[in-house]
């Protein structure tokens, strides 16, 4: 559900692995220096985590087609998706205490990641992942 909110929130289509980063640097706000806390909480294993994500992004994002959630557009760059009426619909009857934040989060990371390029947000995420490392050490 976390890829239906974070379409919702950014309103255009995205790839896979602009979803891949984007949803986290939402759970992992604090870590990426964009929030102050992270939504799933503190971790040290975050490669491990965003390995095992890739994956489950993918698979999530054939079940929200599936499910007629957001759309498949083929462009001459690849597949980008994009939420629909249905899965906005859904994600308005989202109020968890868990969606409302993850709703906030990807709003910050939206306007911070604007004007950013997916080389410029690999780059930013390598970029913090050695501050982490150092700051760890």
């Amino acid at each position: 559900m976390r890829i239906l909110l974070l379409l919702n929130t950014f309103k255009v289509g995205l790839d896979e692995e602009k979803i891949l980063y984007l949803d986290f640097f939402t759970i992992y706000e604090k870590n990426y220096k964009f929030g102050d806390s992270n939504i799933n909480g503190d971790s040290n294993f975050m490669i491990d985590v965003f390995t095992a994500q890739r994956k489950l992004i993918n698979t999530s994002i054939k079940e929200l087609v599936l499910s007629g959630l957001i759309d498949v557009i083929n462009t001459k760059e690849g597949f980008i998706y994009l939420i629909n009426q249905s899965g906005s619909v859904f994600c308005s009857k989202m109020g968890s205490d868990y969606a409302q934040t993850y709703k906030s989060s990807s709003s910050i990371i939206k306007e911070k990641t604007k004007n950013m390029t997916i080389d410029d947000i690999k780059k930013y995420a390598r970029t913090m992942k050695e501050i982490n490392q150092n700051e760890q050490n």
